[in-house]
């Protein structure tokens, strides 16, 4: 890809690990894109490395976002080995990041 280019890269993700998606919407205000770093962030060290993070833009992706029916933004999706485990759909909070805790202990 050159300079100035704007094609995306493709979303890869191997089939045995555990991934949250992120999917963020094309009008989020710099708040909002903040928060939601902030909180992936929060997230990926509360795992100890064991989950990966990938934020998904709406406009850059829209094929994935049609194949796992998002219908509002943000979207926060857990999938391992292929299979969707739990989805929030809205902004992230306290009490999400209790439930995405006990889902991935769940996984284990």
């Amino acid at each position: 890809m050159h300079p100035g280019n704007s094609e995306t890269q493709p979303i890869r993700v191997p089939a045995k690990s555990t991934v949250l998606l992120i999917f963020m919407p094309t009008d989020r205000t710099d708040w909002q894109r903040s928060h939601l770093t902030d909180w992936a962030e929060a997230i990926k060290q509360r795992s100890a490395g064991g989950l990966r993070v990938l934020k998904v833009e709406q406009a850059s992706h829209p094929e994935v976002v049609q194949s796992f029916d998002i219908r509002q933004f943000p979207t926060l999706v857990l999938v391992q080995q292929g299979t969707e485990r739990w989805r929030q759909e809205g902004p992230p909070n306290e009490l999400t990041m209790a439930l995405l805790d006990g889902q991935l202990t769940q996984l284990g």
